[in-house]
This record gives C-alpha cells, sequence and structure tokens, in this order.
C-alpha cells in the first residue's frame, strides 16, 4: 500500500509538469548505437541548464548546475517508456537549436522523479 503522502505529491508533481515540462526525445542506445529492444520517444520534462557560470535554478531545487551540464526531472507516474541508462542521449525539441545532451547518470531512487544528470553534447 502507498504511503499517504503519494496521492499529494503526484499531484503536485502534475502540477510542476503542466507549468514547467517541455518536450524532450530521448534517444536509447547499447554500445553507441540505437538499442532496438527500447525504441525512441518523446517525453516530459522539467529541464534544467547550466549557464557559462554555475548558476542556482530558481525554486527549490537546490542544486546548482554547471555550464555544459544539465538535469531532467521526468516525472515517474507520467513516464512509461523504456528504462533509461548512462549513455542514451536527449535532446530538448523544445529549446531553440534542440541542444543535445548525454545521460550522464541516472538517480532512481527518490519519490516520484527520474533525474538524468546530462551533459551537453
Amino acid at each position: 500500500m502507498p504511503a499517504p503522502f503519494h496521492a499529494i505529491r503526484d499531484r503536485a508533481l502534475a502540477q510542476v509538469d503542466a507549468t514547467f515540462a517541455e518536450d524532450v526525445d530521448l534517444f536509447f542506445l547499447s554500445g553507441g548505437a540505437a538499442d532496438p529492444a527500447r525504441g525512441n520517444l518523446t517525453a516530459k520534462a522539467v529541464l534544467r541548464v547550466g549557464d557559462r557560470d554555475d548558476v542556482a535554478p530558481s525554486g527549490s531545487w537546490g542544486t546548482r548546475i554547471a555550464a555544459g551540464k544539465a538535469e531532467a526531472h521526468i516525472n515517474r507516474a507520467a513516464y512509461g517508456g523504456p528504462v533509461i541508462r548512462q549513455g542514451d542521449k536527449l535532446r530538448a525539441v523544445e529549446r531553440i537549436g534542440q541542444p543535445f545532451f548525454e545521460v550522464l547518470r541516472v538517480s532512481d531512487r527518490g519519490s516520484g522523479r527520474l533525474v538524468l544528470h546530462l551533459g551537453e553534447i
């Protein structure tokens, strides 16, 4: 049985996503080539990208993101795609220039969000 706060958390995440999430294309790779077992897809993510210097994202994200780095926060309840792994790629399709990022690490132990730690390509 889920903890009592899960329903409240899920509603809060949905509200944040309704305001801040954007479409991102996820490219699933194996050994640097397309992974036939995991088809590419478009998902919603709250994407925070570092600037020239370390920046503190607005709100209470509580982290600083260095230049060339980024984080994508994906709502677990809304994501139905394959497991995201180190080496996969993400493209910010709603941003000018549609920048590409490589997944450097995935934090999947948090409650409610998958956090992709990204490096700009």
